[in-house]
């Protein structure tokens, strides 16, 4: 099967994280395994991608929410949990939604946040400048600035205060 590159494809981080637009082919997702793409996160509620039959070199999370909406931070979570693993294996992640732009360039800003210590604004400006017109809404943007908030408590309070923060408590919280 001949690959094609798919719309709006760049690495954000060579070898480890590239983000598309919705891969609309088998030809797409050959391309991303001839690239050493082994995982594709999809943020797509609307959609699914096809992998019929390649399910031994490739594999698809969902992390579904709605066009223009921020994830949780769970979902930031899990997201940045999937390419730390695959990058375990020496392998990259594709993340895309519709366009690739705000679901991808939301996820994209937090991975940045959390790997490259920037803050929300740095990580959103370098972002857009990677994958211009990205991070759509200012809800998206919003989400970045707590998770980068969160991220800061969890650096620097320990794993128990953040896990409040993320769901809400209080630090005196009796639960």
């Amino acid at each position: 099967m001949a690959a094609a590159i798919p719309d709006n494809f760049s690495w954000v981080e060579k070898d480890v994280l590239a983000a598309c637009a919705f891969p609309s082919s088998m030809e797409n997702v050959q391309y991303m395994i001839d690239h050493n793409i082994y995982t594709l996160v999809s943020l797509t509620a609307e959609k699914q991608v096809c992998s019929d039959g390649i399910m031994d070199e490739f594999q698809v999370i969902r992390i579904p929410f709605r066009d223009y909406s921020p994830p949780t931070l769970e979902q930031v979570e899990l997201f940045l949990e999937v390419v730390r693993e695959t990058k375990s294996k020496a392998r990259a992640t594709c993340v895309h939604c519709a366009h690739g732009l705000g679901r991808t360039g939301t996820m994209l800003s937090c991975y940045f946040v959390q790997t490259k210590g920037m803050t929300d604004v740095d990580a959103i400006a370098y972002v857009r400048r990677l994958r211009p017109g990205s991070v759509e809404t200012a809800e998206q943007e919003m989400l970045v600035s707590h998770f980068y908030s969160y991220w800061l408590q969890k650096q620097t309070q320990g794993e128990k205060s953040a896990s409040r923060a993320l769901v809400g408590e209080s630090e005196t919280s009796p639960y």
